[in-house]
């Protein structure tokens, strides 16, 4: 680790890290059932996902959403190593968060 950020900065932004981590893991695992679960529905059945209203569509986009904010915040460890400032990770990590 670089000596340009100071333990506890270092300490919080590994939190960051970790949640964002969990965050993408948890919105990607329930994207890909919801993929999973519209390819292989069989038709008349009880349970099924369904698009009647417009909350649907609100509820997938903040998935999708919240897929990119996590993967532009786990950009993070590259400042953590390496104590990025103002390159083009940088400016990456701030497209997509």
């Amino acid at each position: 680790m670089s000596d340009q950020f100071d333990s506890e900065v270092k300490v919080w932004m590994i939190v960051m890290v970790v949640a964002s981590a969990t965050s993408a893991l948890a919105a990607g695992g329930l994207l890909l059932y919801i993929a999973y679960s519209a390819v292989t529905i069989k038709p008349n059945a009880s349970r099924r996902w369904s698009t009647e209203t417009h909350v649907h569509y609100y509820f997938l986009n903040l998935m999708i959403s919240d897929l990119i904010a996590s993967l532009g915040e786990l950009l993070t460890i590259k400042w953590i190593v390496e104590a990025v400032r103002l390159q083009r990770v940088c400016d990456s990590s701030c497209l997509l968060i």
